[in-house]
């Protein structure tokens, strides 16, 4: 199985805030009727970041919990960061993880699943990613008198691409990530692993043993005994 880790607990707790600064900035340079920026205004900066920050409270808000994968297979900065000992990389054949991905939404009634590319502030942002943020705001406009329906359509906008803006300073890990979320009632297997100390929630995710995860390759991380750790693997 993979695990999947709460989004809180993930190492830059700053996410939380980088798309909410994002679609500040996109809606002051669209032309709204300020009565809309107001409001929109009022629930990005309060309602939403209260919604985001009760998911461990409220069983009816979400949960988001996150696996992360690096584009690059052999980067010498993710060695340093995530294997300290040398450790190893595995490769996974992404069109194959999707599928699994799909059919783990369908079989636990999932809110919301993605597998998508990061994007990264003070990048050049791409124009699918603008089109979409400006699509939400369009949807958050006069929020509170719209149709329950379209509401929550709109705050699983929201949610979908909240995990995917990082801070540019974590660029070169050209990270992909696997995302699902669900109403935190109907989380009844979440696990905990400590680290630092830290309790840290998750989920695993591809349980099911019959069907192995599609592993495309092994890289043995740099350490001075990298012959016997290959041989250890093979």
């Amino acid at each position: 199985s993979l695990w999947a880790t709460d989004y809180r607990y993930l190492n830059d707790y700053s996410e939380l805030k980088i798309l909410h600064e994002y679609m500040l900035g996109r809606l002051e340079r669209l032309p709204y009727d300020p009565h809309i920026k107001t409001e929109v205004k009022h629930i990005l900066s309060v309602f939403l970041p209260e919604v985001i920050g009760s998911i461990a409270n409220n069983p009816l808000d979400p949960k988001i919990f996150v696996t992360s994968f690096c584009r690059c297979g052999d980067l010498l900065s993710q060695w340093r960061g995530y294997g300290l000992d040398g450790g190893y990389a595995i490769g996974f054949d992404y069109q194959a993880l999707d599928a699994m991905r799909t059919d783990e939404y369908n079989k636990r009634g999932f809110f919301m699943s993605l597998f998508d590319f990061v994007v990264y502030n003070d990048k050049p942002i791409p124009k699918s990613f603008e089109n979409t943020i400006d699509n939400l705001i369009n949807m958050l406009g006069d929020f509170f008198n719209k149709p329950q329906p379209q509401r929550e359509e709109a705050l699983k906008l929201y949610i979908e691409n909240l995990p995917l803006l990082k801070h540019k300073g974590f660029f070169e890990e050209q990270e992909y990530r696997l995302v699902f979320a669900t109403k935190s009632a109907q989380v009844s297997d979440i696990k905990f692993r400590y680290r630092r100390g830290v309790a840290v929630l998750y989920i695993a995710l591809f349980g099911d043993e019959q069907v192995p995860l599609p592993i495309r390759e092994i890289v043995v991380g740099p350490s001075q005994d990298a012959e016997l750790r290959e041989n250890a693997i093979q």
